[in-house]
C-alpha cells in the first residue's frame, strides 16, 4: 500500500510540474512527497444512547462522524442485519433520550437546543411537533400514544411542570391533566407495562421509586418500597412477565432486608422485596441493567469491569462473566433478543470494539459496528533535531498503533521506533524540553502500564520510554486542559480541580519533575489558556461562576496581580505576544473590557485592532512579521478565510495566504525559520489547499504551498 501511495505521489508531482511548465500552475500546488505519514483510523467517541427499533434495527447517537466509511454526524440508523440504513438525521449534536412511536417515528431530546424533536422514518423532522424542555433523562411512549418525559426540568413549553410530564405525540402540547406529585428532586429512569408506570431517581427521604398511571398520572398510594441507606436509583427494568422490578442504584436494603445496590421488588401490593432473590453488587460506579427475553438479568459494572448474567430465580451470577475495559456501558435488547452494549471505546471479552457491540440472540458477536470521529491533532511541538511531536485524538499511523501521540522524524518519516505505550483518551497539549524529551498533557490514564494522572514525560528519542516521575501532588489528579514550559524549564499545568495552576520543576537535565510547593496560587478558577513569559509573569484565561477573564500572576508564588485583570464575556482559548509585547487573545468572547472585539483582541487596545473573524479562535502564533489565527470561522475582516488566516502586524488579512482547511485549526507552531505547521480537524479530499490531508500540514511561512501533511485515511 505504501509503495502504491509513493508511486501515486510521484505521478501527481510529475503532472503538477507539467502544468507549471505550461503556465497553468495553481496557487496551492500539490504536496511535496517528502512526508510519508498515513494515519489510517480515528479514535471513536462515546455512544450516548441506543434505541432498539421495532423492525429489529437500532438508532444510535453520540459523538461520532462516521459509521464505517460513511459520514453520519452524531446519529445513525442500523438495519437489523447491522448494515447502515439510508436514513440520515439532521442533528446539531448527539441526541439525549429517545423513544419510538412505531413505523420508524422517533422522538429525541436534543440537549444542545433544549428541545425534543419528532423524526419521521426517513430521518426528516416533523415540523408540526414542538416541545421545548431541558434536562430529560428518560422518555417513553404511553399506551394511549402520548409521550412521557422525566428528568430534572421545571417547565415544559414555558409552563410549570416539574420532573415528570406528558405531551401530545402529534403536537408536543402539554397534557395539563397529567399532574403527578413527584417527591424526588430528580428522575433518572422510567419503565412501563400496560398503564403501570414506574419511575426512579434521586432520593427523597427513603423514597427513590414511585408507581403511577401512565394515562392519568394518579400515583398508587400502596406501592411504596422503603429503602435503607438510599442515595439514588439509577436504573430499573421489568421481568418479562411484569411481576418483578429490578432496581439498580446506591442503597443497602429494602423493607429491612439487606440488598446491596441491586434488588428485585414486586410490582404489586406495597412493592415488597423478593426474599428469595439476592444478587448484591458492591460497586455502584457506571452501571446499567437490562433483562433478556428469557428472564436473565444482565448487569454492566464499570467499577469491576465485568458484564454479568444473573439467574432470574435466585440472583446467582452465572460463570464466565464478560470483561469490559474503560467502559461506561449502557445495555439494551433488540427486538429479536440480541444484547446491545454501548458506551466509551473499549475492548469486550478481549476483543477490540469501537463504541458499539451487538450480539445475536444466541450470544455470538456480530461484526463490529465502528462509529468513529475524524482524526484530530490538538498539539504539535518541535524537537531540537527537527523532529515533530504530534498529539491529539487518533489511533494508528501507517498501519501501526499510535494512541493519540506520534513522532515525525526530521526527514518527514513516521518514527516507527518511537512508540510510547500511552493509555489516553486524548492528548490536548505537548511540550518539548531542551533535551528533546516530551511532556504530554490531557486525559492521560497511564503509560507503559504505570498509572498517570493527566501528565506523562517520555524520552524524546529511541522508543519513547516513560520517565519514572509521575507528577504527583496534593489534589493533582485530573485531565490537563493547558500547560506551558518556560525558558527556565519550569512546567506550569492547569486542569479542573485542586489548585488553579500547578508548577513542577526538575533539578537538572533528565531529572524527575517534582511539585513546587512554593508556587501556590491564591485564586480558584478553571484555566482555559496559559502562557509563560519567562519574565516573572504568567498570563491565563479563567472561567469561574460563569465569569470569564484574562489574568496574570507572579511566578514567584503564583499569586494573582490584584491590579491587572481583563474581563471578557466568553472563554479565552489562546494567548500570544506580538513582537512589540502586546498580548493577543483569542476565544469565544464578543466583548473584552467592555469593547466590542469579537473572538480576537490585542491588548492594550492602543496596540491596534486586528481584523475580526466571524467565529471562535482557538490557536494563535505570532512571529516577527505575521500573526496566524486558527479556529472555527468562515471569514476574517470580511474576506473569505475558513478556519485559518494570516495577518500582518497591523492586523490586516494577508490576501495571498488562504489554505482553506475544511475543519477547525487547533494548534499552530513555527516548525523552523521557514515553516509553519497547522494541526486540527481537517480531513479527506481537498482538506487543505486542495490537497488530501487530515490533521496536520505544513506551509512555507511566506507562501501558501503545502509542504507536508499526514493523511488520516
Amino acid at each position: 500500500m505504501d509503495r502504491l501511495r509513493r508511486t501515486q505521489a510521484r505521478f501527481f508531482t510529475a503532472m503538477a510540474l507539467m502544468l507549471i511548465a505550461t503556465g497553468v500552475a495553481s496557487q496551492t500546488p500539490l504536496p511535496k512527497p517528502d512526508l510519508r505519514l498515513h494515519v489510517d483510523s480515528a479514535r471513536a467517541n462515546v455512544i450516548a444512547s441506543v434505541l432498539p427499533l421495532a423492525d429489529g434495527g437500532l438508532l444510535v447517537t453520540g459523538s461520532f462522524s462516521y459509521v464505517g466509511e460513511y459520514a453520519r454526524a452524531n446519529v445513525a440508523r442500523l438495519n437489523s442485519d447491522g448494515t447502515l440504513a439510508t436514513a440520515t438525521y439532521a442533528a446539531t449534536g448527539p441526541f439525549g433520550r429517545m423513544a419510538e412511536a412505531g413505523a420508524g417515528t422517533v422522538y429525541a431530546s436534543v440537549p444542545a437546543e433544549d428541545l425534543v424533536r419528532k423524526y419521521n422514518a426517513d430521518g426528516t423532522i416533523d415540523t408540526s411537533f414542538s416541545l421545548a424542555v431541558d434536562g430529560i433523562y428518560a422518555m417513553l411512549m404511553a399506551s394511549d400514544g402520548d409521550l412521557i418525559i422525566a428528568g430534572d426540568f421545571t417547565a415544559v413549553n414555558g409552563q410549570a411542570r416539574p420532573r415528570l410530564a406528558k405531551v401530545d405525540a402529534a403536537t408536543g402540547q402539554l397534557r395539563t391533566a397529567f399532574t403527578p406529585a413527584v417527591p424526588m428532586p430528580m428522575l433518572y429512569t422510567m419503565v412501563r407495562r400496560g398503564d403501570d408506570l414506574y419511575v426512579g431517581g434521586y432520593r427523597s427521604g427513603t423514597q427513590g421509586l414511585m408507581k403511577l398511571s401512565a394515562s392519568t398520572g394518579v400515583v398508587d398510594p400502596q406501592w411504596q418500597p422503603v429503602a435503607q441507606g438510599l442515595d439514588r436509583v439509577d436504573a430499573i427494568a421489568l421481568s418479562p412477565d411484569g411481576t418483578g422490578l429490578y432496581v439498580l442504584g446506591r442503597f443497602s436494603g429494602f423493607g429491612g432486608q439487606p440488598r446491596i445496590n441491586l434488588a428485585k421488588l414486586s410490582t404489586s401490593g406495597v412493592g415488597a422485596v423478593d426474599p428469595t432473590w439476592r444478587s448484591d453488587t458492591s460497586s455502584w460506579f457506571r452501571r446499567s441493567v437490562a433483562v433478556a427475553p428469557d428472564g436473565w438479568i444482565h448487569v454492566a459494572d464499570g467499577g469491576t469491569g465485568l458484564l454479568t448474567r444473573r439467574d432470574p430465580a435466585t440472583g446467582q451470577i452465572a460463570p464466565n462473566p464478560v470483561t469490559i475495559q474503560d467502559l461506561s456501558m449502557q445495555l439494551a435488547f433488540d427486538a429479536s433478543g440480541g444484547l446491545v452494549a454501548s458506551g466509551e471505546p473499549t475492548a469486550i471479552a478481549g476483543r477490540p470494539r469501537t463504541s458499539l457491540t451487538w450480539w445475536t440472540p444466541s450470544g455470538a458477536f456480530r461484526d463490529p459496528v465502528d462509529l468513529t470521529v475524524a482524526p484530530s491533532v490538538n498539539a504539535v511541538a518541535r524537537q531540537p533535531d527537527g523532529g515533530i511531536i504530534v498529539g491529539g485524538n487518533f489511533d494508528e499511523a501507517n498501519g501501526l498503533p499510535r494512541r493519540s501521540l506520534l513522532r515525525i522524524k526530521p526527514d518527514g518519516e513516521l518514527d516507527e521506533q518511537w512508540a510510547p505505550a500511552l493509555d489516553a483518551r486524548a492528548v490536548v497539549d505537548v511540550a518539548v524540553d531542551a533535551n528533546g524529551d516530551v511532556i504530554v498533557g490531557g486525559d492521560i490514564l497511564g503509560v507503559g502500564g504505570a498509572p498517570r494522572n493527566g501528565l506523562a514525560r517520555l524520552h524524546g528519542y529511541g522508543s519513547g520510554a516513560a520517565f519514572a516521575d509521575e507528577f504527583t501532588g496534593p489534589g493533582f489528579n485530573f485531565a490537563v486542559s493547558a500547560m506551558a514550559l518556560d525558558s527556565d524549564g519550569l512546567l506550569y499545568v492547569s486542569g479542573s480541580n485542586g489548585r488553579s495552576i500547578y508548577r513542577f520543576r526538575a533539578s537538572g537535565p533528565g531529572m524527575p519533575y517534582t511539585l513546587d510547593d512554593a508556587f501556590w496560587p491564591n485564586f480558584s478558577a478553571t484555566v482555559t489558556s496559559l502562557i509563560a513569559t519567562g519574565g516573572g509573569l504568567l498570563y491565563f484565561g479563567t472561567e469561574f461562576n460563569n465569569q470569564t477573564a484574562i489574568r496574570r500572576a507572579w511566578t514567584t508564588d503564583g499569586n494573582a496581580d490584584p491590579f491587572w485583570s481583563v474581563t471578557t464575556d466568553g472563554p479565552v482559548r489562546a494567548l500570544a505576544f506580538d513582537r512589540e509585547g502586546a498580548l493577543i487573545a483569542g476565544g469565544a468572547f464578543q466583548y473584552i473590557d467592555g469593547e466590542h472585539r469579537p473572538y480576537l483582541a490585542r491588548l492594550p487596545s492602543t496596540a491596534g485592532v486586528l481584523s475580526t473573524p466571524d467565529g471562535p479562535v482557538s490557536s494563535l502564533l505570532s512571529t516577527a512579521n505575521e500573526i496566524y489565527i486558527g479556529g472555527r470561522f468562515v471569514s476574517v475582516g470580511g474576506l473569505p478565510r475558513r478556519n485559518v488566516a494570516r495577518l500582518s502586524m497591523t492586523g490586516a488579512v494577508d490576501t495571498d495566504w488562504h489554505p482553506d482547511p475544511n475543519g477547525p485549526i487547533q494548534t499552530i507552531i513555527r516548525a523552523d525559520a521557514g515553516t509553519v505547521t497547522l494541526g486540527g480537524q481537517f480531513h479527506g479530499d481537498n482538506a487543505i489547499s486542495g490537497a488530501r490531508r487530515s490533521g496536520i500540514a505544513s506551509f512555507e511561512a511566506e507562501l501558501p504551498d503545502v509542504i507536508f501533511g499526514s493523511p488520516f485515511e
